[in-house]
């Protein structure tokens, strides 16, 4: 009889949790990556020229290859270019070249108010690299007092 009534009690109880009383809800969930695009430079540059050579019309190039830029995207293909603010003094020249390595590096570019081409053909990317400067002044620039352009960099389709 106690048997009976364990086993009694046993069915029973098995039969009341069995019935899975619980609720549910669903829900979608929607999502999407927008296109990335970003990029970054290191800090100020200074560049003197300070020297020459004997009896040539072009002073030492001041070079500076100290600063990096940073790049983040996630298009096919990029491009960076780059633009002075305004032009430079007279009988001066500055360029710039940016190493890269998911790109193709135009080499060293002359600034102009204009935007150029500086890398072409990035692929999807997230990148360091140096970016290097020349300055350029003849004899006929003079003596030039301490001076400073921007230069714009653009991550562009």
């Amino acid at each position: 009889m106690k048997k009976s009534l364990v086993i009694l009690t046993v069915l029973a109880l098995s039969l009341l949790f069995s019935q899975n009383i619980f609720a549910q809800a669903d829900q979608t969930v929607h999502f999407e990556v927008k296109p990335v695009a970003k990029i970054s430079v290191s800090g100020d540059v200074y560049l003197a020229v300070i020297t020459g050579i004997a009896g040539t019309p072009g002073l030492t190039d001041s070079i500076e290859h100290s600063s990096t830029y940073s790049i983040t995207h996630n298009a096919e293909s990029k491009k960076i270019t780059a633009k002075l603010n305004s032009a430079m003094p007279s009988n001066t020249t500055l360029s710039v070249e940016l190493a890269s390595t998911n790109g193709t590096s135009s080499n060293k570019v002359l600034l102009t108010a204009s935007d150029n081409n500086v890398v072409t053909g990035i692929s999807k990317c997230a990148e360091t690299s140096m970016i290097t400067y020349t300055f350029h002044a003849d004899v006929s620039a003079g003596i030039l007092t301490s001076d400073s352009r921007t230069v714009t960099f653009t991550l562009t389709d």
